[in-house]
């Protein structure tokens, strides 16, 4: 989505502005891993998380392509 380097507090705001299209964001989180910038995003239902998947995944953003996989709470 960004490179490592670019990962700033804008990057929380812009995350949740884009996925509360989808349902009530709960909490963003930014980590970055060998790299990679990870990003998880947590909805208050599982059914805007499963759209802001389906409409994500394999999106372009910045010059790079979005992985976006949708992992169910515990």
């Amino acid at each position: 989505m960004v490179a490592p380097n670019d990962v700033d507090d804008e990057l929380d705001d812009d995350v949740r502005s884009e996925c509360s299209k989808y349902g009530k964001v709960e909490h963003v989180a930014v980590s970055v891993h060998n790299e990679q910038v990870h990003v998880r995003v947590e909805f208050a239902q599982p059914a805007g998380a499963l759209q802001a998947q389906r409409a994500l995944n394999n999106r372009w953003f910045g010059g790079r392509l979005i992985t976006a996989d949708f992992a169910a709470s515990q």
